[in-house]
């Protein structure tokens, strides 16, 4: 993944995740739209994992994505988080780390775009 984001112009800073979702700090170089980085990130890494059988199952990204913003005093605090997804997951939903992430910011949302964990 950190290829790909590297390789389309932007600085991959820290890219991690657990079985059902993944979180990727950048810096983000305005040369395209963050949908376009998104679907291509998905693409090329479904393709990689794909084709090298790194799954035992049917593997494919869920549908939506979240992306946040965050100033550069707070890339320290943000890499410890991804890199220790593994800890902060211990009896955390993927729905409510994002419901509290939006809540956080102060994002109005609507209940049903909230990713789930699958079942």
């Amino acid at each position: 993944m950190a290829g790909i984001i590297n390789n389309r112009g932007h600085r991959a800073l820290e890219v991690g995740g657990i079985d059902n979702h993944v979180h990727i700090l950048l810096s983000y170089s305005g040369k395209e739209a963050i949908s376009d980085l998104v679907r291509e990130i998905k693409t090329e890494s479904n393709k990689f994992i794909v084709k090298h059988c790194m799954f035992p199952y049917k593997f494919e990204w869920q549908v939506g994505y979240a992306c946040f913003s965050y100033s550069y005093s707070h890339l320290e605090a943000i890499r410890s988080y991804i890199r220790h997804q593994h800890e902060h997951h211990n009896g955390i939903s993927l729905a409510d780390e994002m419901r509290t992430m939006l809540e956080k910011f102060g994002v109005d949302y609507d209940d049903k775009y909230i990713m789930t964990d699958p079942e």
